[in-house]
């Protein structure tokens, strides 16, 4: 898969990430999030040089740009690392990693915009 912009990471200064949930589409199949409304997709991996045994954070994980719909215009890197952000926090979200809000909270995102702790 191509990359068109690599090594996207959640920001250890920052303690959260604002997300609309509804302007995003999962494929857990392929580790993938579609932005909708720039249609930019990032695919989800951690860090392949993480020593086997070693617990897993969620600054190891990182996104790529990998497509964007044709005949759409590339966002700013600024965008980009946003969004970027943005899709680790919520496959964090999607697959349990990472719970928001309340402890009794949905694991799942819920279309509603939320605010996301790393």
């Amino acid at each position: 898969m191509q990359v068109i912009h690599d090594g996207i990471r959640l920001d250890p200064t920052v303690p959260s990430v604002e997300v609309v949930d509804e302007d995003w589409a999962i494929n857990p199949a392929q580790h993938c999030l579609q932005h909708e409304p720039t249609r930019t997709v990032f695919r989800i991996g951690v860090d392949e040089n993480k020593t086997e045994g070693q617990p897993v954070t969620v600054l190891d994980f990182s996104a790529h740009l990998v497509a964007i719909g044709e005949g759409c215009a590339l966002p700013s890197a600024s965008e980009i690392e946003t969004l970027g952000r943005a899709a680790i926090a919520l496959y964090l979200v999607a697959f349990g990693y990472l719970r928001p809000g309340a402890p009794d909270a949905a694991p799942m995102p819920n279309g509603a915009a939320a605010v996301y702790d790393c």
